[in-house]
């Protein structure tokens, strides 16, 4: 996947059902990694693969974990029950990409799983409308300062073919709250995000609804057993998604 560029997504041939399925794969994967404690902090076009094989089949692939960490599992009380809040040990260094980092990776606090997602909402903008949603910041403190306080749109005319129920999805991915953002795992609850067969489906961006017809399947897994180390990057190389749609 490639980010820069007005109008790229478009000029890829990328359609908002297209870019639905990548970030149903994306999020797939991310709770695939999330699952064992993993987050990865530098989700970005460039880790996120893309290979088509025959048979229909649609293979996703996020890569290169040289910057993840493993995660502890704190138990907090919520509302009288006990629930597992996952966030990385001690860690508030600045690790990720410059136009991706989440604001509490910026602002210098404990990092969690939902960083992830909010590299996920920038992809996902992007794709959606061929630019990035902080472009037209002179320098990298007027940058910084715009992510953290949300200063994103959807002005521009890409956006008026875009539907409600993607841009809902957008704003829930770049929740400036990290902790009301979405897990990876919820994020696929989203109606956007649902098999093709649900009634938003009507919606996608003036196309017609043609998903009670498809058949869909995933698999996904995450690649490497957890060994003795405790290094991140030894406990996982990859994360695989793999998509089959076929005619019913």
């Amino acid at each position: 996947i490639t980010s820069s560029g007005e109008d790229e997504a478009h000029a890829a041939g990328y359609s908002e059902r297209d870019v639905r399925e990548i970030m149903r794969m994306a999020l797939s994967g991310l709770a695939a990694i999330h699952d064992q404690s993993i987050v990865h902090r530098d989700i970005k076009p460039e880790n996120i693969l893309l290979l088509d094989r025959r048979g229909g089949l649609l293979d996703l692939r996020i890569a290169d974990f040289g910057t993840a960490h493993r995660m502890e599992t704190i138990e907090l009380l919520l509302g009288g029950t006990v629930a597992p809040r996952l966030g990385v040990r001690g860690e508030t260094r600045r690790v990720g990409t410059r136009g991706y980092m989440a604001p509490e990776v910026l602002a210098g606090l404990p990092v969690g799983p939902t960083a992830d997602v909010w590299s996920l909402g920038v992809i996902l903008y992007t794709l959606l409308c061929g630019r990035h949603p902080f472009d037209g910041h002179l320098n990298v403190r007027n940058e910084e300062a715009a992510v953290q306080l949300g200063l994103w749109s959807f002005d521009g005319a890409n956006w008026a073919e875009v539907s409600e129920a993607a841009k809902h999805t957008v704003r829930k991915l770049l929740d400036q709250d990290a902790q009301t953002r979405p897990k990876a795992q919820e994020a696929l609850e989203l109606p956007w995000l649902r098999p093709l067969t649900d009634p938003w489906d009507g919606e996608l961006g003036g196309e017609r609804r043609g998903g009670a017809n498809l058949a869909e399947s995933y698999t996904v897994r995450a690649k490497g057993a957890a060994g003795g180390s405790g290094k991140a990057e030894e406990a996982i190389d990859g994360a695989y998604v793999s998509r089959r749609m076929a005619k019913r």
